[in-house]
């Protein structure tokens, strides 16, 4: 399939927050109807899906969408800023992506944060029910170049919303308005909402595919194939006598959450234990998602369970020890000869 086959479904959400405005909830249009939704709720508060399906089904959807990044600093402009360059600056070199820098499209969100918008086509995209799950690992890659963390890596759920370009921020007043590159770089803040008092248009070079860029998509798709293109398999359960009580280590890694500098060592050892009490892969996974409260980016904790989870790995004492209290004799499983 084609984007030029797809019929076009977007989500809408918001509408003026004034006297006897109608929040629109959950709507679904076809993209013609967009001018329209931005006139009968008078531009204000309007939020687009950041996806285009071909069904109103977002589930089982295939969804087609320009590459996009949100920078969010809470009230400090100059950081999201900082990154928001620094993202540039690696989508710019040969030898990631090599897009030039005016087939980037930057915008200020009309309150604090900014946005990066790279054409589908640049990237060579074709619509994909798994899009999503691409753009979060591409976005990943690319918040480890920044260096103050303001890449949001929550977006990306299939029925994320962005705010409608040129749209009234309810709050601010200002606009969603797109940026140069130069005034992303030199403007003050003060600067940039001035700007934002008014709707904006810039002339943007036509898109149009860079070979360096759609390798390196391309090259997203085949890792995220590889680490998520299997199903869980919900019937294979531990083989061995499942272990029916939670140990005191465990528990205290479970209660603690994860910790810097152990995180990937303690997620392998949950996996480890919740497949030992006779979980399945998808019922391990849930356990290991809610411990982790995406301290791990998804794909690296999905990579890691699934080593451990098809390789039956197990971690005794000494393990454990490392990263949790012993209780010594007091446990079951506690084994002498393992203490010095």
């Amino acid at each position: 399939m084609s984007s030029q086959e797809l019929n076009n479904f977007i989500h809408v959400e918001g509408g003026r927050n004034l006297p006897g405005g109608k929040f629109t909830r959950n709507e679904m249009l076809t993209i013609d109807q967009v001018q329209d939704y931005r006139k009968r709720n008078m531009n204000t508060g309007l939020y687009l899906s950041a996806y285009v399906y071909d069904s109103t089904d977002v589930k089982e959807a295939n969804l087609y969408a320009d590459f996009y990044l949100d920078f969010d600093a809470e009230d400090d402009f100059e950081k999201a800023r900082e990154d928001a360059i620094a993202s540039i600056t690696y989508l710019k070199r040969k030898f990631t992506y090599n897009i030039p820098e005016g087939l980037i499209r930057i915008y200020f969100s009309g309150k604090k944060g900014l946005h990066l918008v790279i054409p589908a086509g640049v990237l060579g995209v074709q619509p994909d029910k798994h899009l999503n799950e691409y753009y979060k690992m591409m976005a990943a890659k690319i918040h480890e170049e920044t260096p103050h963390g303001t890449l949001d890596l929550k977006i990306y759920d299939r029925r994320r919303l962005f705010r409608l370009t040129n749209s009234k921020h309810a709050d601010t007043g200002l606009f969603k308005i797109p940026l140069t590159y130069f005034e992303l770089v030199m403007l003050s803040v003060d600067e940039i909402k001035k700007i934002a008092e008014m709707p904006r248009a810039i002339h943007y070079e036509k898109a149009y595919e860079i070979p360096r860029a759609k390798a390196e998509y391309h090259n997203i798709i085949e890792k995220w194939g590889q680490r998520f293109g299997k199903k869980f398999d919900n019937s294979k359960k531990y083989e061995s006598k499942p272990l029916d009580f939670t140990p005191a280590c465990i528990s205290e890694l479970i209660e603690s959450g994860p910790q810097r500098g152990q995180r990937n060592n303690t997620a392998a050892v949950l996996t480890s234990f919740w497949k030992k009490q006779g979980g399945t892969e998808q019922s391990v996974w849930e356990n290991l998602t809610k411990w982790n409260n995406e301290s791990i980016a998804e794909w690296e904790l999905k990579n890691t369970m699934q080593s451990v989870y098809h390789n039956d790995y197990e971690y005794g004492c000494s393990t454990l020890e490392a990263l949790a209290t012993c209780i010594g004799e007091k446990c079951p499983l506690y084994r002498k000869h393992a203490v010095k």
